[in-house]
């Protein structure tokens, strides 16, 4: 308070002094002139007073206020993390903070002796000079980095931030450690350089394109493949880059994908050279944070390679299709060729041997006839089939049925075969191999007969032994053998042998084996074949051969083991003998443009009273249908003028035809003509060959007739072989008129069919089992016993 109050005192001085000694002045007499230099000393030296009192108090505190400052200063040096310094325009640092020896390792001293350019790293050291000469020139460096050296002998990354004071020769600088920014940013670099070099070398045309359809970025393929430098299409609009009628293709997808859809294509684009190539096109959006699409990644493979290998497969596949059908109808057609006489061969057969007057001898003939004729059966279906085999579309159908059985009529089929050679045949089974057995036996027995054919083929003397055994299993199995088994099967031969090189042909297809080829027989598909039925039986066939010495092959097959009580009673065989009486006797079409075949269907159907109509064809079918009614017809599918198939879809299209039963007929073996009969209308389904029971069997389940059965004895088995012509038939051949003899002889020269079966029935007038046994023989086209049963010299 007093200093204020002398403080606003002060310029009130001069006036009350001047008041003062002018109100003094008078009564001492002083000349005028004195008073004002009176004044001006008694100011003066009340200002002086007031100054030195004052003056100490605002030097003092100036003082003060100095070293706060600096200790404020050294305060920020010691506490900052970034290392602070001052330096002079002599290239030697002045002042440093702590963290310099922190971060570097060198102490305050070694670093204050030191130009500081003395630690720059030598690749740095040229811009770190030009920086220099800027902050000498007055003019201040804002985030330079250069790397300093440490004291153990590495370098860090420094960024300086510097301010140069030209008056005092100093410069400021805060300096910090970035060595760990820079490690970083070079990791990245590194990562999206190999980042780049990947995408570069992805043989696919890799895009980035924003919502202004402007490309932010390529892969050197997409460069590459529309002829620019990568730097050249970054800015590029899509439009400008691409091919104008590509572009127009790629429009709308371009459009759906910067709607959020993801879009996937095939186009046809030029690349560089001006070659159309086929491409696949992926676009993939990207989207921001707020859900809206910013830009879209383009993905694009050329597929030009790809598309010719499909077209090339393509034309192949349809090659292949094209020689399947080939290959199909021809084995259509054979099947038709070749199965149509056998039915005959076989019906009529079934149908002589069911006559109750039939002597033994006959009766065995017959036999002989039918069982010779399901062999020739099997062997055309084992052909036919050959296909399912190589399409793997073979299935196992097992069954139950006689083990002993059969391989007793393999031994008496083969017993003929090796009359003529100096061969024993052996069969040895083991007492303990199951009487009864599940499996599939057309194909167990198709792989005995071709072993046992193979060991015949190639065995001049010696013998052949089959041998049958029960495979030993574990505790488990032995406990359920009477449900299931495993038997072995081994061919042995003293035969010619196979030599080591040619073992692994054994079971190609087609090939054969040097002693196979000189004898210049078989089409080496017999082993595949075995090989593949073992095989789906569960085994697995091999062979063992010592060249010069003989072969053994061998397989094990998995089976089910059956009880004589769940067989079928093999002891009488029943015979229809009529329809019983009180039903409809209804009206049957056969339908067959085969003579034969058509006789025979007859034959078994007219005798047990059903009416019965013929047919040759489909047109005359549709006739007979519409003026008689028929209640079933039997309908042959290929046949002339009109076929089955055709005549089948106009009758069902008709109200009375949906009431007509349908049952097709084929000599196909394909499985596939009877969807096609179903899909075309049948009503059922009947494969060539047929047995009279199949036939019978249909009429049972579409028209519910009953039949009266007879018993026929099984006493009538198969006997020791005997000829076909007695002395009663040879006999009975001169009772026929010469000229007729003459006739027949002559038809068989011609191999006339139908002039044949014509003479026959004129035969039957003279003699009805000399016309039988005629009509056997011309039904097994063996017309050389037909000239020598005419005996015409």
């Amino acid at each position: 308070m007093v200093v204020n109050g002398l403080l606003m005192a002060i310029p009130r001085l001069p006036g009350y002094m001047g008041g003062l000694v002018i109100t003094a002045l008078p009564q001492l007499e002083v000349p005028p002139i004195i008073i004002p230099l009176v004044v001006g000393l008694i100011v003066g030296c009340i200002l002086g007073l007031l100054l030195s009192h004052f003056g100490s108090h605002i030097i003092k505190d100036g003082l003060f206020k100095r070293d706060q400052v600096q200790t404020e200063r050294e305060r920020l040096f010691n506490l900052s993390m970034d290392m602070l310094c001052v330096a002079g325009f002599d290239g030697y640092f002045e002042e440093l903070s702590p963290a310099w020896e922190e971060t570097l390792g060198w102490s305050k001293e070694e670093l204050l002796s030191r130009p500081w350019l003395e630690l720059v790293h030598p690749d740095d050291l040229e811009a770190t000079i030009q920086a220099g000469d800027q902050l000498l020139a007055g003019r201040a460096v804002w985030g330079f980095q250069n790397r300093y050296l440490c004291k153990a002998g590495d370098y860090r990354w420094v960024s300086w931030n510097s301010y140069p004071l030209p008056d005092e020769k100093k410069i400021f600088a805060v300096v910090r450690d970035v060595t760990a920014q820079k490690q970083s940013e070079e990791s990245l670099r590194s990562s999206q350089e190999q980042l780049e070099l990947i995408i570069d070398n992805i043989p696919a045309l890799i895009g980035y394109i924003d919502a202004e359809q402007r490309f932010l970025y390529v892969n050197q393929a997409y460069a590459d493949w529309y002829g620019f430098k990568k730097e050249e299409v970054v800015g590029k609009y899509f439009k400008d880059v691409l091919y104008p009628e590509s572009y127009q293709v790629a429009l709308p997808m371009i459009e759906a994908v910067l709607r959020g859809e993801e879009f996937a294509f095939e186009n046809v684009s030029y690349d560089t050279a001006g070659h159309l190539r086929a491409v696949r096109a992926m676009y993939v959006p990207h989207f921001d944070e707020t859900g809206k699409v910013k830009a879209f990644f383009g993905l694009v493979h050329d597929i030009t390679d790809r598309k010719q290998v499909e077209e090339e497969l393509r034309r192949a596949k349809e090659v292949a299709e094209s020689a399947n059908l080939a290959k199909s109808a021809f084995l259509a057609n054979m099947s038709h060729e070749l199965r149509t006489p056998l039915n005959a061969i076989l019906g009529f057969s079934e149908l002589m041997r069911s006559a109750p007057n039939l002597t033994l001898e006959q009766y065995n003939n017959l036999s002989i006839i039918m069982r010779s004729g399901e062999h020739l059966l099997d062997l055309i279906n084992d052909v036919l089939e050959l296909s399912k085999i190589e399409s793997g579309r073979q299935e196992l159908q097992p069954q139950s049925f006689d083990l002993y059985d059969m391989l007793q009529r393999l031994q008496e089929m083969f017993q003929l075969r090796i009359q003529e050679k100096a061969v024993t045949l052996i069969f040895a089974r083991d007492v303990d191999v199951p009487h009864y057995i599940s499996t599939e036996e057309h194909k167990l027995r198709q792989v005995l007969i071709n072993l046992l054919s193979n060991a015949i083929k190639f065995t001049d003397t010696g013998s052949i032994t089959l041998q049958i055994s029960v495979v030993a299993g574990s505790p488990d199995e032995r406990q359920d053998a009477e449900s299931k088994s495993r038997l072995y099967f081994k061919v042995t031969d003293t035969g010619v042998g196979i030599a080591p090189d040619e073992i692994d042909k054994v079971f190609d297809a087609f090939v054969q084996t040097e002693s196979g080829r000189q004898l210049k027989s078989g089409t080496g598909l017999g082993m595949p074949i075995s090989r593949q039925y073992v095989r789906m039986m569960g085994g697995e066939l091999t062979v063992e051969s010592v060249l010069g010495q003989g072969s053994t092959f061998s397989f094990d097959i998995e089976i089910g083991v059956v009880s004589a009580s769940d067989m079928q009673a093999l002891d009488v065989t029943a015979y229809v003998f009529g329809l019983e009486p009180g039903q409809e006797r209804y009206r049957l079409l056969v339908v067959e443009d085969d003579e034969y075949n058509r006789e025979l269907l007859v034959s078994f159907l007219e005798p047990l009273g059903f009416e019965i109509r013929e047919a040759t064809n489909g047109q005359e079918a549709i006739e007979i249908w519409e003026e008689w009614q028929p209640a079933l017809i039997f309908m042959d599918i290929r046949m002339p003028v009109l076929d089955g198939q055709e005549a089948t879809k106009r009758i069902k299209t008709t109200p009375q035809g949906q009431k007509t039963i349908i049952v097709a007929l084929t000599a196909s073996a394909f499985e596939e003509e009877r969807t096609e009969a179903l899909v075309m209308g049948c009503d059922d389904f009947v494969r060539k060959p047929y047995r009279e029971k199949e036939i019978l069997d249909v009429l049972v389940k579409h028209l519910n007739v009953r039949f009266i059965y007879e018993d026929f004895p099984a006493s009538r088995t198969a006997q020791p072989l005997t000829p076909r012509v007695t002395g009663d038939e040879a006999v009975a051949i001169p009772a026929v008129p010469e000229v007729l003899r003459k006739a027949l002889a002559q038809a068989a020269l011609d191999a006339d069919v139908t002039r044949i079966g014509q003479l026959i029935n004129e035969f039957r007038a003279f003699d009805e089992l000399l016309a039988d046994l005629l009509q056997a023989l011309a039904y097994d086209f063996d017309y050389n016993q037909i000239l020598e049963l005419m005996d015409i010299n």
